[in-house]
């Protein structure tokens, strides 16, 4: 009966002070879907690779070059011979794969197409998770005329019919061949680093004329995925690595004769979870996240949810005046604290649950435009636990809003209340609720002119003048059409 009271009074209270209830839930809705949709993004960007079964045991090696005179280079594509050297002195590793993204020539039914082709190793199959949706991937990987594509890839080359025995031919630049479509998988997901659309297994004789391709120590060109036995430790292989160079890697013409290779070149890893956010170098297939943008958009999502916290404090220890009588009345008929702060917290909740169906709705509008932006595909999942997650933050975020208004709405003393016919507030109440109305403009003042200035140096470098008329201009890289590789494809030295 008690709990039925307290929810009639809180709908009353909202019901009966239309202008106050609705800045105060359309000051949360705003606040919260703010939160929500910085959230999605930042959730996106740190899930990443998450999601592959080994991917606590899968690594990517990155190589630095320091060469004299020159500045380090940094490189996430690692020299072909090394995965060799890797599975002889290396007993934790399980299997290991190079990755080399191409832009071959496809040529089927008379028709030239350019597409992304990965030439790898067969055991990237047992690194990563493909889901095969038809055909057979372990013999696609065994056999050098097989062709592996995934299913975006497969409907535009062939739309409805089955493209398993399908032939295509393609041309590499240095060889042409003729391809089994052999199987094909599921697109992989989005917020992975790997952009695996199409796959053929490498053929090192075939490039032979390509050397530097797999067989220079020096030359860059494919990024080496390997994954640990389970037990085994990252730090052991880590710290082999100096030794490893100096026994693997030829000696380079710099320095003296004290000059170890290892001395001019660090070969390094890191953890597949972390290469969105936290991988350097050139040679990446897909572009990278930053992790200061990451943690910037945490800060300032944690700050919209302080402003809009604070703001609804100060509307509702704003109108403790109109709730003195109220408060006093309540006492005088028998009601303790405790009862008035539950109240008071019921109350907060429930405008806050209120807020939180309006922010709903707010982000599911502005979902498109956002995804847009930032070239995601961000969505809140309702069937899942995102919903849990979400009515969890609400009810947090209503229950600390309220609990500074409901100590300071359930402390009034009935009889100076009523005597004095207003509310007796402490100093201390008034100070703090000063405090707290400065610090919500200083940082709303300082989201502000971050977000201009940031907005401003933006359309500085779409407008600024670069110095040269750039319309009617083609940019030709080489005649070859072996350029097209998405490849460092140099030497380190001539």
């Amino acid at each position: 009966m008690l709990l039925t009271n307290y929810i009639i009074s809180a709908w009353r209270n909202i019901y009966n002070h239309k202008l106050f209830s609705a800045i105060n839930i359309l000051g949360l809705s705003i606040g919260l879907a703010a939160v929500m949709l910085i959230a999605l993004f930042v959730r996106d960007e740190a899930s990443y690779d998450n999601f592959w079964t080994k991917a606590d045991r899968i690594y990517r090696t990155y190589i630095t070059f320091n060469i004299p005179g020159r500045d380090s280079m940094i490189s996430v594509q690692t020299p072909g011979p090394v995965i060799h050297a890797l599975k002889k002195d290396f007993p934790q590793v399980e299997n290991a794969a190079r990755i080399f993204l191409s832009e071959p020539t496809i040529i089927l039914n008379g028709n030239y197409f350019l597409e992304d082709i990965s030439i790898v190793d067969a055991d990237i199959i047992n690194i990563f998770d493909f889901n095969v949706l038809s055909g057979d991937l372990v013999n696609a990987m065994s056999d050098f005329s097989s062709l592996v594509l995934n299913e975006t890839v497969a409907r535009k080359y062939f739309g409805e019919q089955n493209p398993i025995d399908q032939i295509i031919t393609i041309e590499f630049g240095i060889f042409k061949k003729d391809y089994k479509v052999a199987a094909i998988i599921e697109d992989m997901p989005t917020n992975s680093q790997l952009n695996i659309t199409a796959m053929v297994a490498i053929d090192e004789d075939a490039w032979k004329d390509r050397s530097y391709m797999f067989e220079q120590w020096f030359s860059t060109n494919t990024q080496l995925y390997f994954n640990l036995n389970e037990g085994a430790n990252i730090a052991d292989v880590e710290e082999q690595m100096e030794d490893f160079i100096n026994r693997n890697f030829p000696r380079l013409p710099f320095g003296g004769t004290d000059t170890k290779t290892a001395d001019l070149v660090s070969l390094s890893v890191m953890n597949v979870k972390d290469l969105h956010l936290k991988s350097v170098g050139m040679g990446e297939y897909r572009q990278r996240g930053s992790i200061n943008s990451v943690l910037t958009f945490s800060a300032v999502a944690i700050l919209i949810l302080i402003i809009a916290s604070i703001n609804f404090m100060n509307l509702s220890t704003a109108r403790a005046s109109q709730r003195a009588k109220e408060v006093s009345l309540r006492k005088v008929m028998g009601a303790s604290r405790k009862n008035l702060i539950f109240q008071f917290l019921g109350e907060s909740i429930l405008v806050t649950l209120l807020g939180l169906l309006i922010s709903f709705a707010i982000v599911e509008l502005t979902l498109p435009i956002y995804n847009d932006i930032l070239g995601k595909e961000l969505f809140i999942s309702y069937a899942s636990t995102d919903i849990v997650s979400i009515v969890i933050l609400a009810l947090c975020v209503g229950g600390l809003s309220g609990t500074y208004p409901a100590l300071v709405l359930s402390s009034f003393l009935p009889a100076e209340n009523l005597k004095a016919n207003k509310t007796v507030e402490t100093s201390s109440s008034v100070k703090l609720r000063s405090a707290l109305v400065i610090f919500q403009f200083a940082v709303s003042i300082v989201l502000f002119v971050s977000t201009a200035v940031v907005y401003g140096q933006m359309l500085y470098a779409k407008n600024m003048d670069l110095g040269y008329d750039h319309k009617n201009l083609l940019v030709i890289n080489d005649l070859n059409p072996w350029c097209r590789t998405r490849s460092t494809s140099h030497p380190v030295y001539n």
